[in-house]
């Protein structure tokens, strides 16, 4: 890192442009959330049915929302919207509501 003095009797000169930041994927991971629920064992049932069920990788993210505790069930990351779309009618197929899709 260079530190250099500013003289405003000097015209400034254009800043280069900034560092090109990579992840480790080009693409980002597409999750679906079938619900938020404030009690952790209403959560952890839901997570139980879709783990059983074999879909896709399951989640229980703790989260504030509108400054309340909650326990996000997701699942994922899917590898892409058709993916997504197939494991969505499954899971309303197992009776749990349309999950919304999540881009992380």
């Amino acid at each position: 890192m260079e530190v250099q003095g500013i003289d405003p009797s000097t015209p400034a000169r254009e800043l280069p442009p900034p560092p090109v930041v990579t992840g480790g994927s080009a693409h980002p991971g597409i999750y679906l959330q079938v619900g938020a629920f404030a009690d952790p064992a209403n959560a952890d049932r839901v997570a139980q049915r879709l783990r059983q069920a074999r879909l896709a990788p399951v989640q229980v993210v703790d989260a504030v929302v509108g400054g309340r505790h909650v326990h996000r069930v997701r699942l994922g990351p899917l590898a892409d919207a058709d993916a997504a779309d197939r494991v969505s009618d499954q899971i309303v197929r197992m009776g749990l509501p349309h999950p919304e899709v999540a881009v992380d």
